[in-house]
């Protein structure tokens, strides 16, 4: 019902954690005998950058994911430093990471202060939630409250991985690798503003009626659940 790409941009998004929720997890990428240990992977598609436009963030000369590119991949600040990656290298697409004995093009080197700044529609980053960081955390609020039961709010307050604790790859390839759906955005456009709202509003409708999932909308520059 969203096939229409003059009208509608699906944007999936993924997580790989190398282990389950609550222990440490750790992804290995490597380069010229160069070890860096992230904690996650972020499985992104081209649609993206219609929607929270991560590409904002990258360093001159990198570029976001083109449609059908499936062995690429974008890295923090930290990685390209460790791993000896230059933002000219990225620009040349000259060097590539392994990651599971998978070689994967680095096109791209992303800003960790702007990155951090990218949000998705319910105000949150779109880099993974730290759940090893949010248990320890949980468990501090549970002994403070000596029994008192915490509201839903609180446990809704999520901690996200800083920017340089993971990279991004194409969904596809994250998939494939064994990882998670996490969210799925769908950008909505039309000739004219008043256009693009009903038809917002009318797609909203129709997903409350038959979906029991938290839905953030965003029209004329108001986000509401």
């Amino acid at each position: 019902e969203f096939a229409d790409r003059n009208v509608y941009s699906v944007a999936p998004r993924a997580w790989y954690f190398s282990s389950k929720v609550g222990d440490q997890s750790f992804v290995d990428v490597s380069n010229e005998g160069a070890t860096y240990s992230a904690t996650a992977m972020v499985g992104l598609s081209p649609e993206e950058a219609l929607v929270s436009r991560p590409q904002q963030a990258l360093l001159p000369g990198g570029r976001w994911f083109e449609e059908g590119e499936t062995l690429a991949a974008i890295i923090p600040e930290a990685m390209a430093e460790k791993l000896k990656i230059s933002t000219e290298d990225a620009a040349a697409g000259a060097k590539t990471i392994s990651v599971f004995g998978v070689q994967l093009r680095v096109i791209g080197i992303l800003s960790s202060s702007r990155f951090k700044k990218v949000e998705d529609l319910d105000g949150e980053p779109i880099t993974p939630v730290d759940y090893l960081l949010m248990q320890e955390q949980q468990q501090q609020q549970q002994q403070q409250q000596a029994g008192q039961k915490m509201s839903e709010d609180e446990l809704r307050e999520y901690i996200h991985l800083a920017p340089d604790s993971c990279f991004i790859v194409p969904y596809t390839f994250l998939i494939g690798q064994g990882g998670q759906l996490r969210s799925v955005a769908i950008a909505m456009r039309s000739k004219a503003a008043d256009e693009t709202r009903k038809l917002v509003q009318a797609n909203l409708d129709e997903l409350m009626s038959r979906i029991e999932l938290n839905l953030y909308g965003g029209m004329g520059g108001t986000t509401f659940l």
